[in-house]
């Protein structure tokens, strides 16, 4: 069937937004992708990876600074911070240099997948198809639109103008005092990353950090040994500091979502040709975003063709959490689990406290995970195993490694095999 005919505007450059249109394209639709700022949205330019990027960077002095406190020469001296190397904004440049050959791939890539990308704002009242008003036959018109445009953030908190994500990469200096509103992922590891490059920072949270973590063993562990920055639940001390010139403000809690959709994605508005997915549609990762806007893209052509829309399903994954010592999170914390030290992982060989994991049983069976130091070696089949998928009784670990949960599932599933 040839589609070439059906057009569609994807809106948003970012994870989900491209997903979605690389994958319409390769089934024959004309896609045009809509982009107001930088390819690549916020996780590229201001959100997932630009934090790895400034924690490659304070990984490195909080390496530096563990080595010289390991040293009885060196011992209770000044710690070494970023303005030791370099200052922000050069690093943000240094940053940005790297992002840009990104962006430029990127471009490439979408080309070649033969989507056409349009670095405009898109104008849904111009653009969109509308059967009853007369048509400009300058302009194109769209048999389906689909929104990828991340969360709307704010930018003030208790009436006073804060930062946004979007103005680290404006930042010249390294702040000597930060404040930052919220609890969630994100509020730390902004807090963690800028503490171990040498800021003081404050992080208020109305009640409790990182909620996620339920086991209290876990939290009391990471809130003793792995927060480096300062939790304040007082409000009025907050507000001093956001009132104070020389502190640097930033609020990292979740934005509003623009979009509600259904199971299959589509928007509940008057329109029955209009989609969303990624961060429009609610709080999510990557790879949760480019799932989704390949389902959208998947159920534009069934409708096109007269099949069935696929029905978005949550999906368990690791949710990873880069403090000082990278924390990963899967599935449910139980009270049955087995416990396992971490040993002298890479990123933490000269740390005191290097922490601790443990996988969570419910009625025999593993269910979840907690990992302190290697969450992404174990996340790709730690997915897999408390789906039922894979068996570990012969398994042989490959050294060196950071992992700590195979001989541990070794030996449980040699113990299923015996009974």
């Amino acid at each position: 069937m040839d589609l070439s005919n059906v057009n569609v505007a994807v809106i948003g450059a970012g994870p989900a937004g491209s997903a979605c249109a690389k994958k319409l394209s390769r089934m024959g639709i004309s896609v045009d992708l809509y982009e107001k700022d930088k390819l690549g949205g916020l996780c590229l330019n201001y959100g997932c990876k630009y934090i790895n990027a400034l924690k490659e960077v304070s990984d490195s002095i909080d390496k530096l600074n563990e080595v010289k406190n390991n040293s009885n020469i060196h011992k209770n001296t000044d710690k070494y911070t970023l303005n030791d190397f370099m200052t922000f904004k050069t690093l943000n440049k240094k940053i940005d240099e790297v992002h840009k050959e990104i962006r430029l791939h990127s471009l490439e890539k979408l080309k070649k997948e033969g989507v056409n990308v349009i670095f405009k704002r898109f104008d849904t009242e111009k653009e969109m198809k509308n059967e009853n008003k007369n048509k400009n036959k300058n302009k194109k018109n769209y048999d389906y639109v689909v929104y990828a445009t991340g969360m709307d953030y704010p930018n003030t908190y208790n009436e006073i103008t804060c930062n946004k994500y979007s103005d680290l990469v404006n930042l010249k200096e390294l702040p000597e005092k930060m404040v930052v509103i919220g609890g969630g992922i994100s509020a730390s590891e902004i807090s963690s990353v800028f503490s171990s490059l040498g800021s003081e920072v404050f992080t208020y949270v109305r009640s409790n950090i990182l909620k996620r973590i339920t086991d209290p063993d876990v939290r009391k562990y990471v809130l003793n040994h792995i927060i480096n920055f300062n939790i304040t639940n007082d409000e009025n001390k907050t507000k001093e500091l956001l009132k104070d010139e020389n502190v640097y403000n930033l609020i990292a809690f979740g934005g509003t979502r623009p979009f509600s959709v259904n199971n299959n994605l589509k928007v509940r508005c008057d329109s029955n040709n209009v989609y969303a997915c990624g961060d429009a549609v609610g709080r999510s990762n990557t790879p949760l975003s480019v799932r989704q806007g390949a389902i959208v893209a998947r159920n534009i052509y069934n409708e096109i063709t007269g099949k069935s829309l696929i029905k978005l399903k949550p999906l368990p994954y690791m949710e990873v959490i880069r403090l000082k010592i990278p924390l990963g999170m899967i599935g449910t914390q139980t009270n049955d689990y087995k416990e396992i030290k971490t040993g002298n992982v890479h990123g933490a060989y000269f740390e005191k406290y290097r922490g601790f994991n443990r996988v969570y049983f419910e009625n025999g069976k593993v269910v979840g995970g907690v990992s302190m130091g290697s969450p992404n070696e174990v996340a790709p089949y730690f997915l897999q195993y408390i789906n039922g998928i894979g068996d570990y009784s012969k398994f042989y670990n490959i050294f060196p490694t950071s992992d700590p949960f195979p001989p541990l599932l070794k030996e449980i599933d040699r113990k299923k095999q015996n009974n």
